[in-house]
């Protein structure tokens, strides 16, 4: 019976109050247990390194028109 209660208790939830300073606390981050992500760590990363390779080759396939402006169509 152990076993059930252990799985009861990790399933309850915490309440907040909106004005609550842990909410906030926990929605800035501030907890010295959450670890800083920069474009360098996430590159290490296998899903952002490939959603990111995804979006550049989909972009890389569109078309690019480059126009030149000249000086007897100024107006």
């Amino acid at each position: 019976m152990a076993f059930w209660n252990r799985k009861a208790q990790a399933a309850e939830q915490k309440t907040y109050s909106l004005d609550s300073p842990a909410l906030m606390e926990l929605m800035r981050g501030d907890n010295p247990s959450m670890s800083t992500v920069s474009p360098e760590t996430a590159m290490r990363l296998s899903t952002v390194y490939s959603c990111i390779k995804v979006l550049s080759e989909t972009v890389s396939t569109l078309p690019c028109h480059l126009y030149k402006l000249s000086q007897d169509r100024v107006t």
